[in-house]
C-alpha cells in the first residue's frame, strides 16, 4: 500500500497550502486585531521612549507599536526573550498578528452561479480574510457565502446594514460548540461556498499561482490580477461545464 508523505509536492503539507489553511483559522490574536486599533498607542509609546537620532547612516529603531505588540505576545504566552524571537519566526499566527509580511494574498469575490471572479484585491498574507471584505462588496450583492473565518459581530452588522442575506458559516467556540442544527446548516452552505475553492484549485494546479515569480508588491499585484483574468477567460468558454484542474 502506498502512503502520502511530507516529501511530496502539493497537498496538505505544501508550504503555501499550509499557510493558506492557517490563515483561515481564527486565534485569540485575530480577535485582538479585529477589535483593537493599535495605532492609538503610538503617541503614548513614542512619548515614553527615548528615541534619539543616531549617527547618520545608522540603523533606524524598530516601530514602537510593533515592539509593544511583541510585549503583548510575550506576556500572554509567558515567553522568554529567546522563545519570543523563535516563535515569531516559526508561527504564522504571530507573524499575522504583528503585521509582518509573509507573502501576498488574493482576496476574490465570485458569482456563486457562474463561478466567475467579479472583483478582487491583493493584500499581505498577514491580513485576515475578513479585513478587505467591505471593499469587495457592492450594493448589488444580495447574499454572502463564506467560511467561519469571516464570521464576527462586526461583519454580521455590516451585512445587516447592507440588507444582505448572511450565509456565512457558523463559528464554534471552546465553551460553545455548534448545535446539530448549526452543523447541518453549515453543511448545506458548504455546497455553495465550496465553489470558490474550484477557482483556487484551477489557479494552483494549472498555473502554479501559489508561487509568484516577481519582486515587489506592484508586480505581485499584476501577477495575481493576471491569474484571475486567465481563470475567467477559461471559465467563460466553459460556462456549463466543470473546469479541468
Amino acid at each position: 500500500m502506498k502512503f502520502k508523505s511530507g516529501q511530496a509536492q502539493g497537498g496538505l503539507f505544501d508550504y503555501h497550502a499550509r499557510r493558506e489553511a492557517l490563515s483561515q483559522k481564527a486565534t485569540p490574536l485575530d480577535r485582538l486585531s479585529e477589535h483593537i486599533d493599535w495605532e492609538l498607542f503610538r503617541t503614548d509609546l513614542a512619548g515614553h521612549l527615548d528615541y534619539k537620532c543616531g549617527p547618520q547612516g545608522g540603523c533606524p529603531p524598530w516601530c514602537p507599536v510593533l515592539m509593544f505588540k511583541i510585549l503583548v505576545l510575550q506576556k500572554y504566552y509567558d515567553l522568554s526573550e529567546e522563545q519570543t524571537e523563535f516563535q515569531i519566526l516559526d508561527r504564522f499566527s504571530f507573524q499575522r498578528f504583528l503585521g509582518l509580511d509573509v507573502g501576498d494574498k488574493n482576496h476574490i469575490k465570485c458569482n456563486a452561479q457562474s463561478k466567475l471572479i467579479e472583483c478582487y484585491t491583493v493584500t499581505s498574507a498577514s491580513v485576515h480574510d475578513s479585513q478587505p471584505l467591505r471593499e469587495l462588496l457592492t450594493k448589488e450583492d444580495g447574499r454572502l457565502h463564506g467560511d467561519c473565518a469571516y464570521r464576527s459581530a462586526k461583519v454580521d452588522e455590516e451585512l445587516r446594514q447592507r440588507g444582505m442575506v448572511n450565509c456565512l458559516h457558523e463559528k464554534s467556540h471552546r465553551d460553545r460548540p455548534l448545535t446539530k442544527r448549526q452543523q447541518q446548516a453549515n453543511t448545506k452552505k458548504s455546497r455553495i461556498r465550496a465553489r470558490v475553492e474550484h477557482i483556487f484549485g484551477f489557479q494552483v494546479h494549472q498555473m502554479r499561482a501559489n508561487w509568484i515569480r516577481t519582486i515587489g508588491k506592484k508586480r505581485a499585484q499584476r501577477s495575481i490580477g493576471l491569474s484571475n483574468l486567465v481563470y475567467n477567460l477559461f471559465r467563460y468558454v466553459q460556462p456549463g461545464g466543470s473546469m479541468a484542474c
